[in-house]
């Protein structure tokens, strides 16, 4: 990956995006979450400053599908813990109802299912 500049990586954020297939979007989020685990730096800075946050918190708000969902959850937890700031545009999308919608399915009683 380090010799192709991670290009790959940002590849498989592009595909995650434009795919409706949930099996194959959790594959895209196993690969993304085990690349992270296995070289945390520069690849969760890499993808902290592509879409993938945002498009992850979309995702987290429109899903209902609990597998997916915690995949999804593991990914973006991992991209924000990483120490590096988050370009200013995301703010625009991780906002007060994003942050409200979380609380809400914190404190909600059901749980989503597959």
């Amino acid at each position: 990956l380090q010799s192709l500049k991670y290009e790959p990586l940002l590849t498989l954020v592009n595909y995650y995006q434009l795919e409706s297939r949930k099996g194959l979007k959790k594959q895209a989020l196993q690969v993304l979450y085990e690349s992270m685990q296995i070289q945390p730096d520069p690849i969760c800075s890499i993808l902290l400053t592509s879409r993938l946050p945002v498009q992850l918190a979309a995702d987290i708000q429109a899903n209902k599908v609990m597998s997916l969902l915690e995949q999804q959850c593991d990914v973006f937890c991992s991209c924000l813990s990483y120490p590096n700031a988050m370009p200013r545009n995301h703010y625009d999308q991780l906002d007060d109802v994003f942050i409200s919608c979380l609380l809400a399915a914190i404190e909600a009683d059901e749980t989503p299912h597959d």
